[in-house]
């Protein structure tokens, strides 16, 4: 259970946009539209959220910098990951040309847990996580994946030893408007 000390991540970005002005709003909103239209307009599913990926990733190159993610920290890699089906679709199709193994059993193990079942599972290591720690499938990496960043300590990700959770997101919202 999360505490007003340690609110959720949908908590502390349902705050953030409960308090956003006017002219953040409407910035917002203008970004939302411009992205569905570069969505639609982009021809091959694929090819959209691929371009929709690199919007992202230069949106977040400000992030990055602030951030104390580095190469092989793997601790965010055990947290619930969210998709969209279109996503799936491309990771499926990214694993099939590149010869990545996918364990589907586990994944639909780990669906079928509730949110604290998931996070005392000995199994929720993501799947798609190589034995040096490196992503798999980086290039196609989720939003809820491309867009997670911390500015703590590295160590206060490890969700064993922090279940509550004692992470200091980092929130970039140009950076998050394509998933929505």
């Amino acid at each position: 259970m999360q505490t007003a000390e340690h609110p959720t991540p949908l908590q502390q970005m349902e705050d953030i946009f409960n308090n956003l002005g006017p002219e953040q709003m409407e910035l917002l909103n203008s970004m939302v539209q411009h992205n569905a239209k570069e969505f639609n307009n982009a021809g091959h599913r694929f090819r959209g959220l691929k371009r929709m990926y690199a919007i992202t990733d230069g949106e977040n190159e400000s992030s990055a910098k602030e951030s104390s993610c580095k190469k092989n920290c793997d601790f965010c890699c055990s947290k619930r990951v969210a998709a969209t089906e279109l996503e799936a679709e491309m990771i499926v199709a990214h694993c099939s040309q590149n010869n990545i193994a996918i364990d589907k059993n586990k994944l639909e193990f780990l669906q079928d847990l509730n949110e604290e079942e998931y996070m005392f599972s000995p199994h929720k290591r993501c799947t798609f996580l190589a034995d040096d720690n490196t992503c798999k499938i980086y290039e196609v990496r989720p939003f809820s994946c491309r867009n997670y960043y911390v500015a703590n300590e590295p160590h206060l990700c490890d969700v064993d030893s922090y279940p509550q959770g004692h992470t200091q997101g980092i929130l970039n919202i140009p950076a998050s408007l394509p998933a929505v």
